[in-house]
């Protein structure tokens, strides 16, 4: 160990406020390097892992860190897929977990989370109460990480992102200083966390508003890959028939619907398949009629899930069972509008990309897609500005935009760089498809991006101001830029679209499609 690095443990551990610090070899070292989701992150060795329970706590150990130069990461899930996104080689961990309290205000109207609860047990919490919030789709991953990349719920379409149902921050500023963010106090600051991630301090808690619980109806179909373009086209009809696209005029839009469509490949059994995951945020008994055109469409005779009505807790266990067990994981993600002929083309992309992953042991490969409907859109604004840089998007289109994802869980290291590159080369190709049909949109979903992609692509010249004030305000020494892992530059500018050369590599290594700069999220 290096004196510095001995240098800033024993800082850490004589400080008045001492942090439970944890060095390799421990229990608790251990325990914390074990627990991150993608086994890339397990992988990463921190020369010690530092565990705040109190916000003085934090205060002090954050300005130790900051006075001392030292690399660090922050952890509060550890759910993002990319290694060193909440880990540091060689730096040090600021573990969240043991922020793990839940507060209720006494109107019932407001529940304060802190950075180390996870979204299951917050809604067991709330469900005894008979309410929820709009969050998370999956039990792990923390509150506060999901709300600060941006997040998606089941009730988007009512309520907008996750972070649009905070009315609070908590934060410890990367210069030591306890800040409580709103619309009131601090509002840009507040603005910018609202998927600003962890660019500008550490969350400890958030406050989010709440609404009566009431059981969802749904489940998750199965197909047949023969039939993967007509579950496409049907996601795509969806949303095109309530935006008045492609000549539609039927124009409104049932809130309560929520869908993700997919396309597999399990190299296990060399086969492939496709789905769909549709729920329903309203206690209906039987099949709402927007989601007729799937039921006609052939379902596998084993399909696992059965459609239903239950509570939130059901569902979000349900989407947990196709996130794999102890295995190398990556998401990487693209945006375009709605276009069903774009739709199809990128699954196509995708399903090229297959061939060359047949050897890699254990592969679970996959395209999904997650749709931002314009509903979604005003509820987010009406909800007041956030940092997604999507406020204007409306003023130039009225089509939904859709959130394509690659997902990939393997078995091996060896696998690695085959398995991230055909990603990226996948990602690369659709976005470049996307930007010649002119529905391109470089909004990225940060909470499923990659290491390297480029969140300020999609940012307006507005809010990429507003981020530059803020961390400029709040961390004049530009601590997150120098030390913190995975935070995000704000100087990047997007290079001219190439046209793909598929001779680049065996791979079909694309010349377009720039991905660059830092990204992660506080998960």
């Amino acid at each position: 160990m290096s004196s510095n690095r001995a240098s800033i443990i024993e800082a850490l551990r004589n400080s008045a406020a001492s942090p439970h610090v944890s060095l390799p070899g421990s229990e608790t070292y251990n325990a914390t390097v074990s627990s991150y989701w993608s086994n890339q992150e397990k992988e990463v060795r921190p020369t010690c892992v530092i565990q705040p329970t109190s916000v003085s706590a934090l205060e002090i150990a954050i300005s130790i860190l900051a006075q001392r130069q030292a690399s660090f990461a922050v952890r509060g899930g550890g759910h993002q897929t990319w290694p060193g996104s909440a880990n540091a080689e060689g730096g040090v961990v600021v573990d969240l977990s043991r922020f793990d309290e839940i507060f209720m205000d006494t109107e019932g109207d407001e529940v304060k989370v802190g950075a180390g609860v996870r979204w299951g047990p917050l809604y067991d919490y709330l469900k005894k109460r008979g309410l929820t919030v709009a969050g998370g789709r999956v039990a792990a991953p923390s509150v506060v990480g999901l709300a600060l990349g941006g997040g998606l719920s089941y009730f988007s379409a009512k309520t907008g992102f996750v972070c649009d149902s905070v009315t609070s921050f908590n934060i410890v500023l990367y210069t030591g200083r306890f800040v409580s963010a709103s619309p009131r106090a601090h509002p840009k600051l507040f603005q910018a966390l609202k998927g600003g991630t962890n660019n500008f301090g550490i969350v400890t808690s958030i406050t989010m508003t709440t609404f009566p619980d009431t059981d969802i109806w749904g489940g998750c179909l199965a197909y047949d890959y023969s039939h993967v373009d007509e579950v496409l086209t049907e996601f795509s009809r969806i949303l095109a028939s309530s935006t008045g696209e492609q000549g539609s005029s039927e124009k409104s839009f049932d809130e309560n619907v929520h869908m993700i469509a997919s396309a597999g490949y399990v190299q296990q059994w060399d086969a492939k398949g496709a789905g769909a995951s549709l729920k329903y945020t309203a206690p209906v008994q039987s099949k709402p009629r927007v989601y007729e055109g799937f039921g006609e469409i052939p379902r596998r005779s084993n399909a696992e899930s059965e459609i239903r009505l239950a509570p939130l807790q059901e569902h979000m266990l349900e989407e947990a069972r196709y996130t794999g067990g102890d295995m190398r994981r990556l998401f990487i993600t693209t945006t375009f509008q709605n276009d069903v002929s774009t739709l199809h083309q990128s699954k196509s992309i995708w399903e090229k990309s297959t061939p060359n992953l047949k050897n890699v042991k254990s592969l679970v490969s996959s395209i999904f897609y997650n749709a931002v409907h314009p509903y979604a859109l005003r509820a987010s604004n009406a909800r007041g500005p956030n940092a997604l840089g999507l406020a204007h998007y409306l003023d130039t289109s009225n089509r939904a935009l859709i959130i394509a994802t690659v997902s990939m869980f393997w078995e091996k290291k060896e696998d690695d760089r085959l398995v991230v590159e055909s990603a990226r080369d996948t990602i690369r190709e659709i976005e470049y498809v996307a930007k010649e049909q002119d529905l391109y949109h470089g909004y990225k979903f940060v909470n499923y991006m990659w290491k390297g992609q480029d969140v300020m692509q999609g940012q307006d010249a507005e809010t990429l101001a507003l981020l530059k004030q803020v961390r400029q305000e709040y961390d004049p020494q530009g601590t997150a830029a120098a030390r913190v892992q995975g935070t995000w530059s704000f100087d990047d500018e997007e290079e001219p679209v190439k046209k793909p050369s598929f001779a680049a590599s065996s791979l079909g290594r694309l010349c377009g499609g720039r991905l660059c700069g830092k990204a992660d999220v506080q998960d």
